[in-house]
């Protein structure tokens, strides 16, 4: 992916970003193509909304390096009639793990831990502590049980946990692990959890005050931020759940802690933030190429299988399952190689996707459950169509 000296980093509602013309393509044909892209997108957005599945959405995407577009669409808060735009500020659950990922790179870089560290290392009060590395809870091997369930949302997630008393929870799991670590791959929330503690325990600062000084400050992220719900947020959108015999087809999300989201799921943005946070990465400016090979590189287990070939339970049943990395997943998307995520959390489902040979990254943010991932492939579509790529 090229490198990039500068970065529109704040965008008008609805409007493209006039760019200077990449070498060999004259500046009308760009400009051009940036019209077709809005004219393709804001089509598609109104077959989305038309089907009234989703309350509001944002749309970014990068061509070449470039803001190529980002807009706004639906509503940010029914009750106030407040619409979506570029700047509207959303939860984005776990597309967080791929910052952990990073920032746990960043403590590698520095000297600071391993990756092929034993978590008892750093946590030694966890049970079999010492059976586990920091690789195995980054790529989804370590067997740890999942605590985040249906009747964990309903009950004790809406309890403020500090890290001690999260970790203390998940270590009372029976089980605590499913499997053998790196025997087979399930992924976990759980383990995002244990390395939010031990970048708390290395760098004696909290997990959201090491994030904003070493990953969102440096590159500028202004809009992103681990969510605090009782912070006074401009832009923030509110989270609804779909009710058909409602009013409005919608009703208020129910609540949920941030603290229990954490290091797996607690991070609110925007899609210009997203679109850089991207670029970025995968220009090197946060952490160098070994780190980010680190991150894109698909897991394998202790026998060298790939981790997609050892899932556990009812992962296994996945007709196409992707590659997971550190916090990213690699996949195959008619024909085009594609690293990102997705993520949701109560009320909201974002997703994030580069394509590294196209050099284009599509973001969208949404604030309806399921209406990311019910909506991606017919914005990749859309946008590698226009694009004539």
């Amino acid at each position: 992916m090229r490198l990039l000296s500068t970065f529109m980093a704040s965008l008008a509602l609805a409007t493209l970003c006039p760019v200077p013309a990449a070498a060999g393509t004259d500046a009308a044909t760009q400009i051009a193509q940036r019209q077709d892209l809005a004219q393709a997108v804001d089509e598609f957005a109104a077959e989305v909304l038309a089907k009234k599945e989703v309350a509001g959405f944002a749309i970014g995407i990068m061509v070449d390096g470039k803001v190529a577009l980002t807009k706004g669409y639906g509503l940010a808060d029914i009750e106030n009639d407040v619409p979506v735009t570029d700047q509207t500020i959303f939860r984005i659950g776990s597309l967080t793990k791929q910052f952990t990922a990073a920032a746990v790179l960043v403590l590698v870089e520095r000297g600071e831990l391993s990756l092929d560290d034993h978590v008892s290392k750093y946590l030694p009060e966890f049970p079999g502590a010492d059976t586990v590395t920091i690789r195995h809870l980054l790529n989804h091997t370590s067997g740890i049980h999942e605590f985040v369930d249906l009747d964990f949302i309903a009950g004790p997630g809406r309890t403020e946990y500090s890290t001690d008393a999260l970790l203390d929870h998940i270590a009372s799991l029976d089980p605590v692990y499913d499997f053998k670590p790196g025997s087979a791959w399930s992924y976990s929330n759980s383990g995002f959890m244990l390395l939010q503690a031990i970048i708390e325990r290395v760098s004696s600062q909290s997990y959201a005050d090491f994030l904003k000084a070493n990953v969102f400050d440096p590159l500028a992220l202004e809009h992103t931020q681990v969510d605090v719900l009782a912070e006074i947020v401009p832009n923030r959108a509110r989270g609804y759940e779909l009710a058909k015999d409602a009013p409005t087809g919608f009703v208020n999300a129910e609540y949920l802690s941030l603290s229990v989201a954490g290091a797996a799921g607690a991070i609110r943005s925007d899609v210009a933030d997203l679109l850089k946070w991207h670029h970025e990465l995968f220009s090197g400016k946060l952490i160098g190429k070994a780190g980010l090979a680190q991150m894109t590189m698909p897991a394998r287990l202790n026998d060298g299988r790939l981790a997609s070939l050892g899932r556990y339970g009812a992962a296994a049943a996945a007709p196409t399952a992707p590659e997971f990395g550190m916090g990213l997943s690699i996949d195959v998307k008619n024909g085009r190689r594609m690293i990102g995520h997705g993520g949701t959390i109560n009320g909201f489902n974002a997703v994030i996707e580069t394509f590294p040979d196209d050099e284009v990254t599509i973001v969208l943010l949404t604030n309806t459950p399921r209406a990311a991932y019910g909506n991606l492939d017919g914005l990749i579509e859309t946008t590698f169509k226009t694009l004539g790529r």
